[in-house]
């Protein structure tokens, strides 16, 4: 595939080709999904390219641009770029809201990358880290309750993970029992229910 891109730019198409920019954008997400020691920073440096040629070409706004900034915000967060990678999500995340509204897809994704990120946060400022994640799934799920449905998969593991967050952000117990009923008001039940794919209960 990458012989192939680069076949294309030295013929003449260019570097800010839409073909070669998809090529790019393919060539990040195989090299990524193989689990390599360098995985990471290979597909990084192949998104890096396709996203300025998504600016040059597209513009910021484009669903284009927005996936690969995403695509591209998250890589570096597994990375030694943490605030470069947040920075990234931030901004796509902004951009997806406004352009392609807050129970899209892929607005989703970009608030459960940033969640993902911020639990994963340690140390001194762990609670707080776990505080901003949790307000990351809240917002995931009613983007996803609203899209998909509260009965969908994909609602009941954000349900989940933030039902996690809740816990573990800490806090007095009538915090955590207000936390919950407020969860449960967006996913509009009365009963407690199974989250069956992790075999525990939420609520």
């Amino acid at each position: 595939m990458m012989g192939l891109m680069e076949s294309m730019v030295a013929a003449g198409l260019g570097q800010n080709n839409a073909v070669v920019l998809d090529l790019l954008n393919a060539c990040g997400s195989t090299i990524e999904s193989m689990w390599l020691w360098d995985s990471d920073e290979k597909a990084a440096e192949m998104w890096d390219r396709c996203l300025k040629g998504h600016l040059a070409t597209l513009g910021l706004v484009h669903a284009d641009t927005l996936s690969t900034m995403r695509n591209l915000g998250a890589v570096y967060a597994r990375m030694e770029k943490r605030k470069k990678g947040l920075e990234l999500l931030e901004r796509a995340l902004k951009g997806m809201e406004r352009t392609l509204g807050k129970s899209h897809p892929m607005t989703i994704a970009a608030l459960e990358n940033l969640a993902e990120i911020h639990e994963l946060g340690s140390g001194t400022f762990a609670e707080r880290e776990c505080l901003e994640a949790e307000g990351y799934y809240e917002r995931a799920l009613r983007g996803c309750t609203a899209h998909f449905g509260k009965d969908h998969l994909r609602s009941k593991k954000t349900l989940y993970n933030l039902n996690r967050c809740v816990s573990n952000a800490g806090g007095d117990i009538a915090r955590m029992q207000r936390r919950k009923r407020e969860i449960a008001t967006i996913i509009k039940v009365s009963r407690r229910w199974e989250v069956f794919f992790v075999g525990e209960r939420s609520f």
